[in-house]
Formats: structure tokens, C-alpha cells, sequence
């Protein structure tokens, strides 16, 4: 699923929590549009990109005209003041496997793992899970990251991904992997193997 899918399922569950986004064609007149539209700074996209890969926070026209350059499509967001943090959890079949806080460093705009960020297992607010649950249900899907942001007290969901960063989901002993297999063995009853048929072959 690209960026684009993704937002729009997000839009049509749950318009309220996903930042203000706009998904056009690169052309002049709809680069024109976003610069008038989205006060600076505001955050651009490649649709096909994850774990903080191009994200880029956009602080000038300069910027915002190199990236459209290199992209046929533009995805561009608000850019939702927040405390150098975000929420990463994780869901499996219908409960929430793995939370956590990702900070990130000093100075920088995005708070990925992989990007430098470090993990942080505070007090996850029970709004946030109970927010991904529900969306998780609505859109059925029993596993997936969701990226969870608080501004200005509201919560937003960033993105999810069905494929996701593993870094710190260990919980209780259990890997993602053994979670995930303990979900489809316990939710799906495995098929009767079936006894096979008798040859037909005549030996004379």
C-alpha cells in the first residue's frame, strides 16, 4: 500500500485524526497551489518510501521546488507542532502487541528508529490505543504499525504499515514473529488432512 492509498482509507475512517493532506500531480499550477495553500513549513512525501526515508520537512520554496522536481506526485502535510516525539503501536489480530514512545534527536524533525530516535516505554495514553484499535477494526487489519502523533492535545495518525520496523517489539519474552504465529494458529482452525484416494489403476 503507497502513502496515497493509505491516507485516503485514513480519511474515509477517520478524517478528524489525519493531518491535513493534499495528493496531486506535479504540474505549475498545482505547485502553485501548495504554496499558497500550506504555510512554511509543511512536510512532503515520495509515496513509495518508509521508515523516515524521504520525509522531507519543508522550510522554504527552494526546498519544496527541488522536491517536486523529483516527484510526479506531490504528498504533502501540515506540519503539526509536537514535543520531538511520537507513538509507534503495533497491532496483531485485535490487540495492541507492542507501544512505545520514539524520540527523537536533539534538533531533528523526524523521530524514526532508524533515523536515530530512541525508544522510550513511558505511560502510552490508553486515547491512542483505543484510537488504532478502532481503526485498526474498521479497516480490518489484525496487523500493522501505526504512527501516532499528540498536537496541540489532538491525536493524529501519521501513516501505518503492514510492513514494519521490528526495533523493540519484545514483549513478555514473545518476538513479533511467535505473536503473529500464535494469532493465526489460535484464529484460524487448520484443515482436516484428507486421506487419500484410492488408486484406480487395474493391475492385470
Amino acid at each position: 500500500m503507497t502513502k496515497t492509498e493509505m491516507t485516503r482509507v485514513l480519511w474515509a475512517v477517520a478524517p478528524e485524526n489525519t493531518p491535513y493532506t493534499e495528493i496531486v500531480a506535479s504540474t505549475p499550477t498545482n505547485i502553485a497551489m501548495i504554496l499558497d495553500t500550506f504555510p512554511i513549513p509543511f512536510v512532503a512525501k515520495e509515496v513509495r518510501n518508509s521508515m523516515g526515508r524521504g520525509t522531507f520537512l519543508i522550510e522554504n520554496e527552494q526546498q519544496f521546488m527541488d522536491y517536486a522536481k523529483k516527484n510526479d506526485v506531490l504528498y504533502v502535510q501540515e506540519h503539526l507542532e509536537n514535543d520531538g516525539k511520537d507513538m509507534r503501536i503495533c497491532v496483531i489480530g485485535d490487540k495492541i502487541f507492542a507501544s512505545y514512545w520514539r524520540v527523537g534527536m536533539e534538533g531533528e524533525f523526524l523521530h524514526n528508529i532508524a533515523q536515530g530516535g530512541e525508544l522510550c516505554y513511558d505511560f502510552i495514553p490508553t486515547e491512542a490505543s483505543d484510537l488504532v484499535l478502532r481503526i485498526a477494526r474498521d479497516l480490518n487489519i489484525n496487523h500493522a504499525g501505526f504512527d501516532v502523533m499528540i498536537s496541540n492535545g489532538k491525536f493524529y495518525i501519521l501513516e501505518f504499515n503492514i510492513l514494519f520496523g521490528n526495533q523493540g517489539l519484545q514483549t513478555a519474552g514473545e518476538s513479533i514473529e511467535q505473536a503473529i504465529y500464535r494469532y493465526i494458529s489460535e484464529e484460524f482452525d487448520r484443515p482436516f488432512p484428507t486421506t487419500p484416494l484410492p488408486s484406480k489403476k487395474i493391475v492385470s
